[in-house]
């Protein structure tokens, strides 16, 4: 009531049964609008009272018809895409891997085999050929057409041509030789296009026709062979007198029944029905169960790569690695430092220790104290096995037509076969013939350039042929040109039509029998062909001018090669010397022997620029040895070697003065005694002074065949010794290192 205070809340009684909800009214009646809410009151203090049991659920009623669906509301703009961040630093790339070695290439698959061709039938006996009339006299031929321009000479200079050999004598032609089977016809390659047809000239009028033979008997008619393609129709000959009509022969069985004609087009839909007022809608079903996921759909085209990200910034640089100099090949008398890098007898070595080599039995990989020095860096391998010969690729297109290489000399006419015998030869009416013009003087060649070709001046008599030459390998076919557009055609007067022989009588056409038709009978000889009538007078028309060439049509596929006779293998060319190696004995390597020995190796210095060499002194009055010991490479085939001197001499010694070293070897396996003889088959290096100071350099000792049994890898004993009993050097020789080379296998 108006003006009475809110009471406080009390306590909350325990919650009743629900009852059934009642079934909806019938129709919706407008709902009012909504009043205002009012101020909510404190809300009281919760009773301590239990709550009482939730009662049972009454069924749900029917649903109410859904009501309209409320618009869409407007969907919100999309927000801004944040900042991409700064990328990181790019990581080091890591070493790239070794290449995995190549899989086996495939095995290429058989060839099908070429299916049989089917039997030719037998070819009919041919009649005889009738005699061939006189040939009618030739008519005169019009005038050339106009030539076109010829097109520019291409720039390449033309090669020199062969002198022509000699015309040998023309030997008697041989007779013909029986003609092959034919072999099967290519594919047609596809036709250039036609060029313009000229206009068709006047036709010459036709001779007239001979008389025709009499008609040969009838022979016994043989089998009838497999036929053959159907050729094409010839003209219709005139219809000759008709015979009586046999009698009907049975009617033959009915035949099958053709097929069933194509379904007609379907007629026009008619047009749709207004669509019927919506129902009121159902009442919803209860949820099936899930039915199982359906395949997933063709994923959709990938979308556009969006914009890169901004580069991030350069990372620092990493540290400089350790440095490996490449000095090539390994010298003597030269200065390494740590980390040099030198080739020796085909394997890589890098240096450990700074020196100047040739000091103390350094050569890498054959010097004695090598490894204090060096280490191996690479090792030479042997050649591996050449890998298996891949599938064969499809044959290329053709290629372009090479130009012309310049015309070899004419070989020899080979022997002319037997004249096979001559056939009778009709009678000819031929025109006489015009005086052969007299032969033009022939230019003195001028230089090759590349202008516009001159008109060809007339032709000079023909020398005598030369000898054929060999025929050179068949160079690849050009492309086939296109056909040429053919050139108007002038039709000369149509002679006069010959007399047509007179047709032998037609026998009367037997009745048609009523039975079975029987085999056939076997075909009967072909009567002879009856004379031929002479050829008519060549009309007098004037020949058109030739027509514009038409454009190339494209070349046709390449024809199987053909069969021909390998020609005989060449000789064997010359074989190559075989490759070689060398090894330095340098004088800093060797050392005198203790018998007879020579004096060194000592460092001299030639003290102007300082140059330091080491040598072994000879004396010049007695015999004195050195000695070096090498290990021979893997390559080394066990022959014989030569040694090249390298020397100077003394104060003393003058130019023109001579100098004889003996150089010999041995060549030791393992377990072989060491204590054995090396001076059997030694050979003298000689040479002659020039200069005091000067660098000598002699020519190679023949070959010198090292004692034992030399083969690759083998320890050898090289000497050297001065024999003054064939030198006049009047002072110390001074060697600075003896060249051996040997035979590589």
């Amino acid at each position: 009531m108006p003006g009475e205070g809110v009471g406080a809340t009390g306590a909350t009684g325990p919650t009743g049964v629900i009852g059934p909800t009642g079934p909806s009214g019938p129709g919706a009646g407008v709902t009012g609008p909504t009043g205002l809410t009012g101020s909510t009151g404190p809300t009281g203090p919760t009773g301590a009272g239990a709550t009482g049991p939730t009662g049972v659920t009454g069924p749900t009623g029917p649903t109410g018809p859904t009501g309209p669906t409320g618009p869409t509301g407007v969907t919100g703009a999309t927000g801004p895409t944040g900042v991409t961040g700064s990328t990181g630093p790019t990581g080091p790339t890591g070493s790239t891997g070794s290449t995995g070695p190549t899989g086996p290439t495939g095995v290429t698959g058989p060839t099908g085999s070429t299916g049989p061709t089917g039997l030719t039938g037998p070819t009919g006996a041919t009649g005889p050929t009738g005699v061939t009339g006189p040939t009618g006299p030739t008519g005169v031929t019009g005038p050339t057409g106009v030539t076109g321009p010829t097109g520019p000479t291409g720039a390449g200079v033309t090669g020199p041509t062969g002198a022509t050999g000699l015309t040998g004598p023309t030997g008697s032609t041989g007779a013909t030789g029986p003609t092959g089977p034919t072999g099967p016809t290519g594919a047609t390659g596809p036709t250039g296009p036609t060029g313009a047809t000229g206009s068709t000239g006047s036709t010459g009028p036709t001779g007239p026709t001979g008389a025709t033979g009499p008609a040969g008997g009838s022979g016994v008619r043989g089998p009838t062979g497999v036929t053959g393609p159907t050729g094409p129709t010839g003209p219709t000959g005139s219809t000759g007198v008709t015979g009586a009509t046999g009698s009907t022969g049975p009617t033959g069985p009915t035949g099958a029944t053709g097929p069933t004609g194509s379904t007609g087009s379907t007629g026009p839909t008619g047009p749709t029905g207004s669509t019927g007022a919506t129902g009121p809608t159902g009442v919803t079903g209860t949820t099936g169960v899930t039915g199982s996921t359906g395949p997933t759909g063709v994923t959709g085209p990938t979308g556009p790569t969006g914009p890169t990200g901004a580069t991030g910034p350069t990372g620092p640089t990493g540290p400089t690695g350790t440095e490996y100099p490449w000095e090539g090949a390994w010298t003597t008398a030269t200065g390494y430092t740590v980390n040099d890098c030198v080739e020796n007898n085909g394997s890589g070595y890098v240096c450990i220790q700074n020196h100047t080599s040739g000091t103390d039995n350094d050569e890498p990989g054959v010097g004695v104290n090598w490894e204090n020095y060096w280490d191996l860096l690479v090792e030479k391998g042997t050649t591996g096995a050449t890998g298996p010969t891949g599938a064969t690729g499809p044959t290329g297109p053709t290629g372009p037509t090479g130009a012309t290489g310049p015309t070899g000399p004419t070989g020899s006419t080979g022997p002319t076969g037997a004249t096979g015998s001559t056939g009778p030869t009709g009678p000819t009416q031929a025109g006489p013939t015009g005086p052969t013009g007299p032969t033009g003087s022939t230019g003195a060649t001028g230089p090759t350039q590349a202008g516009p070709t001159g008109s060809t001046g007339p032709t000079g008599p023909t020398g005598p042929t030369g000898s054929t030459g060999a025929t050179g390998s068949t160079g690849p076919t050009g492309p086939t040109g296109g056909t040429g557009a053919t050139g108007p055609t002038q039709a000369g007067p149509t002679g006069p039509t010959g007399a047509t022989g007179s047709t032998g009588p037609t026998g009367p056409t037997g009745p048609t029998g009523a039975g079975v038709t029987g085999p056939t009978g076997p075909t009967g000889l072909t009567g002879p062909t009856g004379v031929t009538g002479p050829t008519g007078p060549t009309g007098a028309g004037v020949t058109g001018p030739t027509g514009p060439t038409g454009i190339t049509g494209p070349t046709g596929p390449t024809g199987p090669t053909g069969a021909g006779v390998t020609g005989p293998t060449g000789p064997t060319g010359a074989t190559g010397s075989a490759p070689t190696g060398q090894l330095f004995l340098t004088a800093a390597g060797g050392w005198p022997s203790t018998t007879n020995g020579c004096g060194g190796p000592t460092k001299t210095e030639y003290g102007t620029n300082d140059i330091d060499v080491y040598v072994l002194e000879f004396d010049k009055d007695a015999d004195e040895f050195a000695q070096w010991t090498v290990a021979m490479p893997s390559d080394w085939d066990g022959g014989t070697i030569t040694g090249v001197a390298y020397w100077t001499f003394g104060a003393g010694g003058s130019g023109s003065e001579t100098i004889d070293i003996k150089l010999s070897g041995r060549s030791y396996a393992d377990s072989d005694a060491i204590d054995q003889d090396i001076l059997t088959g030694i050979q003298a290096i000689t040479d002659t002074a020039i200069t005091l100071g000067d660098v000598h350099i002699s020519a190679a000792c023949s070959a010198v065949t090292l004692n034992g049994g030399p083969a690759a890898g083998e320890l050898v004993q090289f000497m050297a010794m001065r024999d003054v009993s064939e030198d006049n050097l009047a002072t110390d020789l001074l060697l600075l290192g003896i060249m051996i080379t040997y035979t590589r296998t």
